[in-house]
């Protein structure tokens, strides 16, 4: 399986162009982290989640397989937030990675993402992806609630309400690796969620 050997970071934020009240959906970022397992033998990478805010333990989310356009359930958060020196030290992540996974992009303005460990569970425990690891959603990506729904092609339903997903990629400006973006512009106006996922090659 190819894996991004990547410093990671995630930003969730509002976009107005819109109802300025418009509730933005619980949606966040994932990653594949080609170390060693935190929590079995069996798995050969390490998938954490970055999140706008705490969650409990326990709590599901689907990831989006880009080339199929379906979202597979489920990571299962197995941690409370974890710390960088958590990161570090019980689960084997570099620090320049450790830091990354906790840093967002928000207008140039960093803030700290939440990052919780998970597990694979039900039908993503066993998913097998198609096509470019890179660019079909299995190396990490846009995480959604566990009753999100992908519907027409290019398109959500988290909420009740129905997203259009505009994604894009890019280079860094320092040249050294990349970055994916997810837009959720909603079908019946308000504002925009975008998710930002950067990635490095240090």
């Amino acid at each position: 399986m190819a894996v991004r050997t990547a410093f990671l970071a995630a930003c969730l934020l509002l976009a107005g162009n819109g109802a300025a009240h418009a509730v933005e959906p619980a949606v966040g970022g994932w990653r594949n982290l080609p170390i060693g397992p935190a929590y079995s033998v069996s798995e050969k990478s390490t998938p954490f989640v970055m999140l706008p805010g705490d969650v409990a333990k326990g709590t599901r989310f689907r990831v989006m397989d880009l080339s199929r356009w379906q979202a597979v359930c489920c990571l299962q958060t197995t941690s409370p937030r974890l710390q960088r020196d958590t990161l570090i030290h019980s689960y084997g992540v570099p620090v320049v990675w450790a830091a990354d996974l906790g840093s967002w992009l928000n207008n140039d303005k960093e803030t700290e993402a939440h990052v919780f460990a998970v597990r694979r569970v039900d039908r993503l425990a066993g998913y097998a992806f198609e096509g470019d690891a890179d660019s079909n959603g299995e190396s990490g990506g846009l995480l959604l609630p566990d009753d999100a729904k992908a519907v027409a092609p290019d398109k959500v339903v988290v909420g009740g309400t129905t997203y259009r997903v505009k994604r894009t990629e890019g280079s860094l400006t320092d040249g050294d690796g990349g970055w994916e973006s997810f837009q959720l512009v909603p079908d019946a106006g308000g504002a925009a969620t975008t998710v930002d996922i950067r990635y490095g090659t240090n």
